[in-house]
């Protein structure tokens, strides 16, 4: 009984936070995997209450943004990234950032 309680005021706890995250107008920002199973932590959070996409990785969907760390079955490789890799992705989400300000501002 105790325990339904605590999960219940988790949850309760999780959806305020996105609510409050949804009115300031932030984004959510979370590390995925390649293959975009969001079934844990963040990643479960984001989908959730943020409007991440099961099956998308990596990219902005609803008022979160997913960041690929694990590999396209959920391994973490060190040397996982190359730079060109990291360089492209920073890119993508410098230009969103971007954009989302652009949407602020009219």
């Amino acid at each position: 009984m105790f325990k339904l309680v605590l999960t219940k005021l988790k949850n309760l706890r999780v959806l305020i936070v996105a609510r409050i995250y949804q009115s300031i107008k932030m984004i959510f920002v979370f590390g995925s995997n390649e293959a975009g199973r969001h079934g844990a932590g963040a990643a479960k959070t984001a989908m959730r209450y943020h409007g991440a996409e099961y099956g998308k990785g990596f990219g902005h969907y609803g008022n979160s943004f997913a960041i690929p760390t694990k590999d396209m079955n959920l391994q973490v490789t060190e040397l996982r990234f190359t730079l060109i890799c990291l360089s492209n992705m920073l890119l993508q989400i410098l230009l969103f950032s971007s954009k989302l300000h652009e949407l602020e501002q009219a």
